[in-house]
């Protein structure tokens, strides 16, 4: 499956992927309330969380990265940590947390009782080694600041900077949990191969992926 943008479930599409096949799996992993077929339960969410791990685990090459944008969300009274979940499911399995960023979301509504305003960006690799050239300019901040388009899809520089940071022309980038598509988009314009699978139809937007314009994207939602 390359260079294919699916509407879809991607636990229905992951599992056809080759081990260790996939050179960067960038996304941002669905919270509670997205999840298809949700339960209202934190113990059903970390099942879910045990899901993506495991195709994670399996489908990416030794050398290769997994890069996690995830929002800790307000959960009936309490924080779930999902940066946390993440960073214990993948190290336990061999993973090195080999960066840890934080990112501002600058969004227009800057109070939000149950989305907070600042990402974890976790970049996870067994045996991966990010290019000493690569490795420049607004990367080595601690701290990045970005728009957030709608309030929750990436920044397009945001998306473009980790493609062309983590891979080499002609890498395959995997995003199961794609959006509107803003990683394939960055993949199209870089040259890399790429999958995309999208499970909610109203936020699935292949005009945007091969090109649209985003200004038309933004008013048509």
């Amino acid at each position: 499956m390359i260079n294919k943008y699916i509407l879809g479930d991607a636990f229905q599409y992951l599992p056809q992927l080759k081990d260790q096949s996939v050179d960067l799996l960038f996304t941002s992993v669905p919270d509670l309330s997205e999840v298809k077929g949700k339960k209202e339960s934190v113990e059903f969410y970390m099942k879910f969380l045990d899901k993506f791990v495991l195709q994670a685990n399996r489908i990416i090459k030794k050398d290769g990265f997994i890069v996690l944008s995830q929002t800790d969300r307000r959960f009936k009274g309490q924080i779930i940590p999902k940066h946390n979940e993440f960073i214990n499911r993948f190290c336990s399995i061999g993973f090195k947390l080999k960066d840890y960023k934080i990112m501002v979301k600058d969004s227009v509504d800057k109070k939000n009782l149950f989305r907070l305003n600042y990402s974890h960006v976790l970049i996870f690799t067994k045996n991966g080694k990010i290019p000493t050239e690569k490795r420049k300019g607004k990367y080595l901040t601690d701290v990045w600041v970005y728009p957030y388009p709608n309030g929750s899809q990436f920044d397009q520089s945001y998306s473009d900077m980790i493609v062309s940071t983590f891979t080499n022309k002609d890498d395959y980038v995997v995003d199961p949990f794609a959006g509107r598509g803003t990683v394939l988009r960055s993949c199209i314009t870089l040259n890399r191969k790429y999958l995309g699978i999208e499970y909610d139809k109203n936020i699935y937007d292949k005009n945007y992926v091969s090109g649209g314009n985003l200004k038309k994207w933004l008013n048509s939602n």
